[in-house]
């Protein structure tokens, strides 16, 4: 036999994850072949015979990201011959599924962003893929392992990040994408909670007409002085439970500005961020992990108050200022910053003109301009029922030359 098998053609059959090789010999009867495979660069052949007529062959239980030397033997069986062999090579690609239940979590004790998945194989090399949200390029990271820690990432971003397995770190034989994950980097969670004494209902919960009746700014409506707010937190709608916005603002333990945010104050005292990132707080920039800062709750007609002693931040329990009286400070005046509303403490009611101050500019400048308005959402309503009347006169009356302590006076 002076004739070589011809032709010779390999497909990588993924479902049953083996090598189908197939050739052309011009002789039909009375042959066998001797198919041999070993890794590239080895030196030691497996060998698998063929009896099929359709000179072809799976090969299978070989390994992923390899590549195969194949070779193909026509032996005739009547003369105990064999013709010369003819070889070719195959790329068996990652035979892994793709990872699945990426999750990225920021780490409380060192800042770094941490990345867990599911992944079927080993000896593979994970692709980790992030870029700030908007950003047309991607940055990577390289592991062997079904976790990362993205460190050092710019503070108080948005990020998205995705996963992919291939043979190695130039992504040869790579695996479709993972889930695209999304976290926040830089950002404090704070947890506060305050009820406001205009809108106070019973049973530690505030009523939320202004709500009900779709008067309540999208856009948070501090941008305006004394606060000048320049934030752009808005929303298409509000939460159903929600009151109105508020701003939290955090001071260092010297009482120095240190960040704030627009917020939404929901009927239980619960602030909670804008965008529903977190359900039971807010998130905050620029602020040192495991550090005590002084947490200032700020509404547009009702007096400022602040924390009576700094608080540790991230804080996993909600500094309450409804609990007790002496939860606000009085640091620099002897008036309790607090009123009791039946059992809750609520933030006062009456400074209208949000200054930190309750005098006779408030009546001048916003009650008796906005007196006999209905149906609108402004500062002279304090009782926040839509509609500027005596009864919230009389709620401001009775508290005029009450001030807020100096640390959030404007």
């Amino acid at each position: 036999m002076t004739n070589v098998p011809q032709n010779i053609t390999t497909n990588y059959d993924a479902t049953n994850a083996a090598i189908t090789v197939s050739w052309v010999y011009p002789v039909s009867n009375n042959i066998d072949y001797t198919i041999q495979y070993r890794p590239v660069g080895t030196t030691n052949w497996q060998t698998s015979t063929s009896t099929s007529a359709s000179n072809s062959v799976n090969l299978t239980g070989l390994s992923s990201c390899t590549a195969y030397e194949v070779a193909v033997q026509a032996n005739c069986l009547s003369s105990n011959t064999s013709s010369n062999t003819a070889t070719t090579s195959v790329y068996v690609p990652l035979t892994t599924a793709t990872p699945t239940g990426l999750t990225a979590t920021p780490s409380a004790s060192t800042g770094d962003i941490e990345l867990n998945w599911s992944g079927t194989a080993t000896g593979v090399t994970y692709i980790v893929e992030y870029r700030e949200v908007g950003a047309s390029t991607w940055q990577s990271a390289t592991t062997t392992t079904t976790n990362y820690s993205l460190p050092e990432l710019e503070g108080c971003s948005e990020y998205e990040v995705q996963v992919f397995a291939a043979c190695d770190a130039n992504g040869t034989g790579a695996t479709p994408y993972s889930n695209i994950a999304s976290f926040s980097t830089g950002k404090t969670i704070v947890k506060v909670k305050a009820l406001l004494q205009g809108t106070y209902d019973v049973g530690g919960l505030m009523r939320n007409d202004l709500v009900q009746e779709n008067l309540v700014d999208l856009a948070q409506p501090y941008n305006t002085s004394p606060w000048n707010y320049t934030g752009t937190e808005s929303v298409t709608s509000l939460p159903t439970n929600a009151v109105d916005w508020v701003i939290v603002e955090i001071q260092d333990a010297s009482n120095q500005y240190v960040t704030s945010t627009a917020a939404i104050l929901l009927q239980d005292g619960s602030i909670v961020d804008y965008n529903g990132t977190v359900s039971d707080g807010v998130e905050l920039c620029g602020l040192a992990a495991n550090t005590p800062y002084y947490i200032v709750v700020r509404h547009r007609n009702h007096l400022d108050v602040m924390s009576a002693n700094t608080v540790t931040l991230p804080n996993s329990t909600s500094y309450d200022f409804t609990t007790a009286v002496n939860q606000a400070s009085t640091i620099g005046t002897t008036v309790n910053q607090l009123v009791d509303v039946g059992g809750f403490f609520a933030l006062r009611a009456g400074d209208l003109d949000g200054d930190g101050f309750i005098l006779v500019g408030d009546f001048n400048d916003v009650y008796q301009v906005e007196s006999s308005i209905v149906n609108q959402y402004v500062k002279g309503d304090v009782n926040m029922d839509s509609n500027v009347t005596v009864a919230d006169f009389n709620i401001y009356q009775p508290v005029v030359s009450i001030s807020a302590v100096s640390a959030v006076r404007y």
